[in-house]
């Protein structure tokens, strides 16, 4: 059997099963049941909704195409227990036991019960600086996700080729980006760090006021670049173009939305690299 009909199948048995939840504001089984089918069926779907925990949908996204049935019963087990684990066999990965607090809270709006049990658990799980989410600095600050949470889900998972080539508040550049369209072709799941004015391409052309990342997008294409002159000649941002496609809040997206090129100096103004997974 198939990793994603075995995934089917337990979450068919944990449907049919009788009790309750942990989860206060999460009672409803068959609609749990109904979101980690769909996201088995389509990772691309995982959703953040109202929440910021952009680069834990990044990993998990990833980590439900390459182990759905690993990824179902992390849903499962944390429904009916409140405690799970990222990872297993020889990976020791990461135990998720979500907070009283956590399950206490009410799903964000636009967010698939589903998705806030395993998102939000697995963002407090790798917590490394914030109480998530923290009620006097609110979710937005508190659901940062920092390069070094999105390589230790990775790794916590089992993937045991993991880069980081990001920079969280300096853009990089052409190089950077060959690397992770390379990384891509080589089968790697690569997640980009970026600013989400590249997303939008009236505001890619514009600047932040304090230029920084602030999202994570998984990528789903190579990142084509077109040099436009004689090899050999030094890199001209002027002339060179950019495309590729995203994936962002459980929607592809077309960077630019046009389908064209986009001016790599204008590209590069809003990334900030990439981490890249391999088992």
């Amino acid at each position: 059997m198939e990793a994603k009909e075995w995934a089917y199948k337990i979450i068919n048995d944990f449907a049919s099963r009788a009790g309750g939840s942990v989860w206060l504001n999460v009672s409803d089984r068959g609609l749990v049941a109904a979101g980690l089918h769909a996201r088995v069926d389509k990772p691309d779907t995982i959703r953040q909704g109202a929440t910021n925990v952009c680069g834990i949908v990044g990993f998990v996204r990833n980590w439900a195409q390459d182990d759905p049935v690993d990824f179902a019963w992390l849903g499962i087990q944390l429904y009916e227990t409140g405690r799970g684990r990222v990872g297993r066999g020889q990976f020791c990965g990461k135990v998720v036991a979500p907070s009283p607090e956590l399950k206490k809270h009410p799903v964000p709006q636009g967010m698939d019960p589903a998705d806030w049990i395993i998102l939000a658990s697995i963002r407090e799980a790798f917590n490394s600086v914030f109480k998530y989410p923290d009620p006097f600095i609110g979710e937005t600050l508190s659901a940062i996700n920092f390069p070094s949470d999105v390589v230790a889900g990775f790794k916590a998972a089992g993937y045991v080729n993991v880069t980081d080539r990001t920079s969280w508040n300096k853009s990089v550049g052409y190089d950077n980006a060959n690397d992770a369209s390379d990384k891509f072709l080589q089968g790697y799941r690569v997640v980009l760090l970026i600013n989400a004015r590249l997303l939008n391409d009236d505001k890619a052309r514009t600047q932040a006021v304090v230029p920084t990342s602030d999202h994570w997008v998984g990528l789903c294409s190579e990142i084509e670049i077109n040099l436009w002159w004689q090899p050999g000649a030094p890199v001209e941002a002027d002339r060179a173009g950019v495309r590729l496609k995203v994936n962002s809040w459980g929607d592809g997206v077309s960077v630019p939305n046009n389908g064209d090129y986009m001016l790599l100096r204008t590209f590069v103004n809003h990334y900030y690299g990439f981490v890249a997974a391999k088992f």
